[in-house]
């Protein structure tokens, strides 16, 4: 299981760590045109880099030296995705909520500095926890972090099955929906999959953790749903890059962006 979460790490680092760096340029050359939520998707893009570069060094430290500081800042680092990959995904699926459902309360908190103030909070819950990860037994971090991920994950579906239901819905006298709406759906319905299966397997598995000794959860039960979660640091970006008609192979007028919906 532990060689299997490797490849997938390894994985990861080749196909995240430049889909992300590419997701940053995307946003930096159309600053003019962005969405709302790309503020909360830029950061998202930044902790998968940050996550990328961790097992990087976490793969050098196993193989070749092992020393107390790395494995300290790879704690430090694996909280970023641990606790702000969830957060600011929680961000967007929220903006994308009030955009759909609440438009009116959307237009009131459009303004970018409300996304920077949430950013903000989101990022001081990220670094302390990263701290505590290092700084506190794991033993307690680990009743911790499921509390919290299971919470996340209920505003997530919450959020995710009422967008998916009002676009499903077709305009007043209409017996099909719009195709902005559909396009939309089909997006939100993506982001939906890939946020459960990347984040649902670790809640699982600690709900199983005290009917298994240590060594079983540690070596062989957990190292699937993180390898899950892995995966997601590749998906997310290339999810990003197909909606706006960005991806390495694709045209954009063969792909066309899902943004009007916000």
């Amino acid at each position: 299981a532990m060689l299997w979460l490797t490849a997938v790490e390894v994985i990861t680092v080749i196909l995240g760590l430049p889909a992300n760096a590419k997701v940053l340029w995307i946003m930096l050359k159309t600053r003019a045109d962005s969405s709302t939520s790309d503020i909360f998707t830029a950061n998202l893009a930044l902790i998968d880099i940050l996550f990328c570069s961790m097992i990087t060094l976490e793969i050098i430290n196993t193989f070749f030296t092992i020393q107390k500081k790395i494995i300290d800042a790879m704690l430090f680092f694996w909280g970023f995705s641990e606790m702000g990959g969830p957060l600011f995904l929680t961000c967007v699926c929220v903006d994308l909520y009030l955009a759909v459902l609440h438009p009116i309360t959307f237009m009131k908190f459009r303004d970018h500095k409300w996304k920077a103030v949430c950013s903000a909070v989101a990022w001081v819950f990220t670094i302390s926890y990263s701290t505590s990860l290092v700084t506190f037994p794991i033993k307690y971090m680990e009743i911790i972090f499921p509390v919290i991920l299971f919470s996340v994950l209920i505003v997530i579906v919450i959020c995710n099955i009422s967008i998916l239901r009002a676009l499903k819905e077709s305009g007043p006298g209409s017996q099909e929906v719009h195709p902005v709406k559909k396009r939309a759906f089909n997006s939100v319905l993506a982001i939906f999959m890939t946020i459960m299966t990347c984040y649902f397997p670790i809640v699982f598995a600690f709900a199983v953790k005290n009917r298994v000794s240590q060594y079983i959860f540690s070596c062989y039960i957990m190292p699937l749903p993180l390898s899950f979660m892995c995966v997601g640091r590749c998906i997310q970006p290339f999810l990003y890059m197909y909606r706006v008609g960005k991806l390495f192979f694709s045209k954009s007028n063969l792909v066309r962006p899902t943004r009007s919906f916000e």
